[in-house]
């Protein structure tokens, strides 16, 4: 007989109300992903503005968490600044981030 391990509702996305939410187990993954991304970005020599206003959008991503529907779309912003700056790895791993959510 094979066994089976059935998944934690952890690693699910949960509704409440009309909100969506990820699991603690996904949030914590997430969570780590942006603080690297975030420790990046304050890697960047560039005194632009810009960056400070992408900088902003990852960290409104962060503490959005768990809440995917908020975190998605601070990330689509911070994805739209970081493409003006022609910060090609920031939007890569904004575009992880970003993937992680609907796997």
């Amino acid at each position: 007989m094979a066994d089976f391990k059935i998944k934690k509702q952890s690693a699910e996305n949960i509704y409440q109300g009309e909100t969506l939410y990820i699991g603690p187990e996904q949030a914590s993954v997430t969570a780590a992903r942006l603080d690297a991304l975030l420790a990046r970005i304050d890697e960047e020599p560039s005194e632009a503005a810009e960056w400070g206003d992408l900088r902003a959008e990852v960290e409104s991503a962060r503490y959005a968490l768990p809440e995917r529907t908020a975190a998605v779309g601070a990330l689509e912003r911070a994805q739209t600044i970081a493409t003006s700056l022609r910060a090609t790895s920031v939007v890569a791993a904004i575009a992880t981030v970003i993937s992680s959510f609907v796997q």
